[in-house]
């Protein structure tokens, strides 16, 4: 369900969280030599809802749906298709 995949998207904060931090330190050392917008540094290495709220839109304006943006779009017969699931929803 769209609900679960979004969970799941927005978890990449929780399970990124650490590394964004050190990379923003990083960047913010940086500074000193190069200007480094660490605002929107940070929204580069996070997720936002939006971002893929607007790519579903813009699947469905496209395409019409997610399966014609794989068949379509991607270009993924059923046997990719189900090789590509099989790796993206394996549990880690």
């Amino acid at each position: 369900p769209m609900e679960r995949v979004l969970e799941d998207y927005m978890d990449t904060n929780r399970f990124t969280a650490d590394w964004v931090d050190s990379t923003i330190d990083f960047y913010d050392k940086l500074n000193l030599i190069f200007d480094i917008n660490l605002s929107a540094a940070k929204i580069a290495l996070t997720v936002n809802a939006q971002f893929l709220e607007a790519a579903f839109a813009e699947i469905q304006n496209q395409y019409g749906s997610i399966d014609a943006y794989i068949e379509k779009g991607l270009k993924l017969d059923a046997a990719e298709r189900e090789k590509l699931k099989s790796i993206l929803l394996s549990p880690i």
